[in-house]
């Protein structure tokens, strides 16, 4: 397993651009990352087995100055590959990379004065996609 916590910051001069505060996390690095995985070998029976576990945290991935930034959500994907082999000479391999295929979301939080309401928040989605789940099937002879 592996797992990462990153406090990131960045301040831009806003009198150069527009009246708005301008600390932000840095463009694109996720303020956490886990990374874990189940490995399993066995040389007698030519058999190996993996499942990898990946999540990041929310991450800007596009710098809004009049507008409110852009974040891509967090996301939680399994890949899995099983390998068999025979005689040591031919080895049949599976896999199947992003076993959840939970959507890829872009998300805006954005904040505004309306009359008669005062301050209004919203979350609204600007992109959103399902990438769908990719399988391999293999077959290998080795001389």
């Amino acid at each position: 397993m592996n797992a990462s916590y990153i406090k990131s910051e960045i301040e831009v001069d806003t009198a150069k651009f527009y009246a708005r505060s301008y600390k932000r996390p840095m463009m694109g690095q996720s303020p956490f990352i886990v990374n874990a995985g189940i490995y399993y070998q066995n040389d007698e029976k030519e058999f190996s087995f993996n499942l990898l576990y990946n999540v990041i945290g929310k991450r800007i991935v596009v710098v809004g100055l009049d507008f409110p930034d852009i974040y891509e959500m967090p996301r939680h994907s399994i890949d899995l590959t099983i390998s068999k082999s025979f005689r040591s000479h031919l080895e049949i391999k599976f896999g199947i990379q992003d076993i959840l295929n939970q959507p890829i979301k872009y998300q805006q939080y954005i904040e505004f004065e309306k009359a008669n309401e005062g301050l209004v928040q919203r979350q609204q989605v600007s992109y959103l996609t399902k990438p769908g789940s990719y399988y391999s099937l293999g077959l290998t002879y080795k001389f």
